[in-house]
């Protein structure tokens, strides 16, 4: 059995592919470590997989998957894990920002009984945005999961092959990785590894993808924001069930006028503001089921190199 399978979700990363792959294959045939590197391909608009297809005739070592379209990158690795062979899973992206020579020493680490590590940066070198979201939603999943481990979940992740058993037949398009590895086990750790910033190509994080990660992130893990909406929507409720008892108590008892459109107008965006907030919680979580209920396909395969050998 193959030690390791390394799975790299790309998309548009024809400028990074072949040098990612250099690194990789140097560093753990150094190590007399058995490896296979899987790349996915998510429909990328440039010639990624060209590249990876001419890394194939070379190296039967990697194999090259092009999938139908564009599925996002959590389905691109999910789709990487149903085709591994390793007993110990990596998963890191293309961009060279983690770098191949910490692969060991994480490796080693999650040999010590762990079954999950995720080799967290000494220091992130995204940009600002990215770094903000990825801060504030691991500080939520954190609260949320009651667990310590939850703040340091990010896409470099070292995972025994077994937890794949958990949720091997999954089949529907929104998918987590980290959700999944949460709900599989709850033996994590973390090591502090080094973070190089990206030179090449540039980040298909639009502000748009990184706020639709970050729900789908947080609702993935917990029906916690519904709750916190309800009760959201209860103290709204009695502030405004107070001020009708004020309203009330000063026109019957001091004959004072209820004035004050302004004041009216503010309750009225107040509860519409928390009706919106709730409506657009529950909705999320409505999308989520109606998706699921369609079990719609994780990804679809267009292309396979090596997949055999």
């Amino acid at each position: 059995m193959l030690e390791v399978s390394v799975i790299i979700p790309t998309y548009n990363g024809e400028k990074t592919i072949l040098k990612l792959y250099q690194e990789i294959s140097k560093i753990l045939k150094k190590n007399k470590i058995s490896f296979e590197i899987i790349f996915i391909d998510d429909s990328s608009k440039d010639n990624s997989f060209k590249i990876i297809n001419s890394i194939c005739k070379k190296d039967k070592k990697v194999k090259g998957i092009l999938l139908s379209k564009n599925y996002g990158q959590h389905n691109a690795i999910y789709c990487g894990i149903q085709n591994s062979k390793g007993k110990y899973v990596i998963t890191m992206d293309d961009d060279l920002q983690h770098p191949s020579y910490e692969i060991p020493k994480v490796l080693k680490f999650l040999k010590s009984g762990y079954d999950v590590v995720y080799a967290v940066p000494k220091i992130h070198k995204h940009n600002f945005l990215r770094n903000f979201f990825s801060k504030l939603t691991k500080k939520i999943i954190s609260i949320m999961m009651q667990n310590d481990q939850a703040k340091n979940i990010n896409s470099f992740r070292f995972f025994k092959s077994e937890l794949v058993k958990q949720f091997k037949n999954i089949n529907n398009s929104q998918i987590n990785i980290d959700s999944l590895l949460f709900w599989s086990t709850s033996n994590f750790a973390s090591i502090k590894v080094d973070h190089r910033e990206r030179k090449l190509g540039k980040s298909g994080y639009t502000f748009f993808k990184l706020m639709t990660h970050t729900l789908n992130l947080i609702t993935s893990f917990s029906s916690l924001p519904l709750k916190i909406a309800t009760f959201i929507g209860l103290f709204i409720s009695l502030i405004g069930f107070l001020l009708i008892l004020q309203i009330f108590y000063s026109y019957f008892l001091h004959g004072s006028q209820v004035r004050g459109f302004y004041f009216t107008a503010t309750i009225i965006i107040v509860f519409s503001g928390v009706q919106l907030l709730t409506l657009g919680i529950i909705g999320q979580y409505i999308s989520l089921i109606y998706s699921k209920s369609l079990s719609t396909p994780t990804f679809v395969i267009a292309k396979q190199i090596n997949q055999n050998k």
